[in-house]
C-alpha cells in the first residue's frame, strides 16, 4: 500500500507533536507539502523533511491525500471549508473545530455532500488511561454514572502567555477563553465518559492574564447530560502556585475511579468502592518511557496519527468526527451565551 501524503497547514508549537506522530509511523505515511506564513520556518521544516513548501495553503490540497490543519483556531473554518470544496477527502482539524456552531455545522453538511471524512483532534482520548476510565465506567462495575468532575489548573506569567499564544489576546480569534480554548478537551472528556451534554452553565473572571487576553483566565462550567449524571468542569490559567494539574473523576452509584496528574508529571489511577481505596496501575502509551511521559506527548500523539490513518486505510469512522468535535464547543459557547444573559 502506498504510504498517505499528509500536506501540514501550520507550523507552531502544536505541529511539532503531529510531525512526531507522521515520523512514528512513517512506514504508513510522509510529509509531503508544509504551508507557513513566514517562509524562513517552512522552508527548513521542509528541508529538514524533504518536502515541499507553500506559503499559500491552498496550493497544498494539490499535493496531498490528506490534509491536517493547525493553525490559530479562527482560520479552521476558512481553510478546511477551502479544503472540502477543493475536493479533499480525508482531513484532519485540530481543536477546537470552529469557533461558532454555524460554522461547524456548515463543514459538517459539506462533508456530508462531498463524502470527506473529517478528524478532529480530540487528542486526549488516545491518552491509555483516560481509556481505562471509560472501560471501568462502562464496565458497569461501579454502577451508573452519577456524576463528574473535573479540574485543570495552569499558571501562566502575562509576558510568557503572550510570547507562547502570539494570536491569543482576542476573544474573536481564540475563539473565547480557557474554556474555550484548553478546557474544551475535558468538556469533550466529560461529554464522552458521561453522555452529550443537554445544558451547561459558566462563571468566570479574568484575573492575571487580563491584558494578554480578552477571554476569560479562570472558569466553572457546570454540566447535565443525557445520562442524568451532572458535572462540573474548574478550568483556569491564572493559578501560579499548584500540586495537581489535572484531577478527573467519575462518581458511580457503587464507587468512584480517579485520575490525577501532579506538578512534575506524575500520575494516579485509583477506584473507592466498597472494599476501600484502590490503587491501579496507569495504563502509559506504547513507546513511551513510563508514568510520566507526559499526559500528552508524542506516543499519545503517535496514537491519535495511528487512528487517522485508520480511517483513511479502512474508511472507518473517526472516533472523533465533525459530529463530536461539535458537541464540546456547542457546550461551552451555550454556557457562554447564559452567563451573558444572567
Amino acid at each position: 500500500m502506498a504510504k498517505v501524503r499528509i500536506g501540514l497547514i501550520g507550523l507552531g508549537n502544536i505541529s511539532n507533536f503531529h510531525r512526531a506522530g507522521i515520523r512514528a509511523h512513517s512506514d504508513r505515511a510522509e510529509l509531503s507539502v508544509v504551508c507557513c506564513r513566514t517562509r524562513e520556518q517552512g522552508e527548513k521544516v521542509a528541508e529538514d523533511w524533504g518536502c515541499g513548501y507553500t506559503p499559500d495553503y491552498r496550493e497544498t490540497f494539490a499535493h496531498a491525500d490528506a490534509i491536517l490543519i493547525a493553525t490559530p483556531h479562527h482560520l479552521h473554518y476558512p481553510m478546511a471549508k477551502d479544503a472540502l470544496e477543493a475536493g479533499v477527502k480525508h482531513l484532519f482539524i485540530e481543536k477546537p473545530v470552529t469557533n461558532t456552531v454555524e460554522e461547524c455545522d456548515e463543514l459538517i453538511a459539506l462533508a456530508d455532500r462531498t463524502g470527506a471524512s473529517v478528524s478532529v483532534g480530540y487528542v486526549l482520548r488516545y491518552v491509555p488511561v483516560v481509556q481505562q476510565m471509560k472501560a471501568i465506567v462502562e464496565s458497569g462495575q461501579l454502577g451508573a454514572p452519577v456524576a463528574g468532575l473535573c479540574r485543570t489548573e495552569h499558571g501562566f506569567e502575562p509576558d510568557e502567555f503572550a510570547a507562547m499564544l502570539t494570536w491569543a489576546k482576542r476573544v474573536d480569534e481564540l475563539g473565547g477563553g480557557v474554556l474555550f480554548s484548553h478546557g474544551c478537551h475535558y468538556v469533550d472528556l466529560m461529554i464522552w465518559l458521561l453522555g452529550d451534554c443537554t445544558n451547561a452553565h459558566v462563571v468566570r473572571n479574568h484575573t492575571l492574564l487580563r491584558e494578554v487576553m480578552e477571554g476569560e483566565d479562570s472558569a466553572f462550567m457546570n454540566m447535565t447530560f443525557a445520562s442524568g449524571a451532572v458535572g462540573n468542569y474548574f478550568a483556569t490559567w491564572a493559578v501560579r502556585y499548584r500540586e495537581l494539574s489535572i484531577d478527573l473523576r467519575v462518581y458511580c452509584l457503587n464507587g468512584q475511579v480517579v485520575f490525577q496528574q501532579f506538578e512534575d508529571a506524575s500520575t494516579r489511577l485509583f477506584v473507592i468502592d466498597r472494599d476501600g481505596l484502590r490503587d491501579l496501575q496507569p495504563a502509559v502509551p506504547a513507546g513511551a518511557t513510563g508514568p510520566t511521559d507526559g499526559f500528552v506527548s508524542e506516543p499519545v500523539f503517535a496514537s491519535q496519527m495511528d487512528a487517522w490513518l485508520r480511517t483513511i486505510e479502512t474508511g472507518a469512522e473517526p472516533l472523533t468526527g465533525l459530529r463530536e468535535g461539535r458537541k464540546s464547543i456547542a457546550a461551552v459557547l451555550a454556557g457562554y451565551q447564559r452567563a451573558d444573559e444572567a
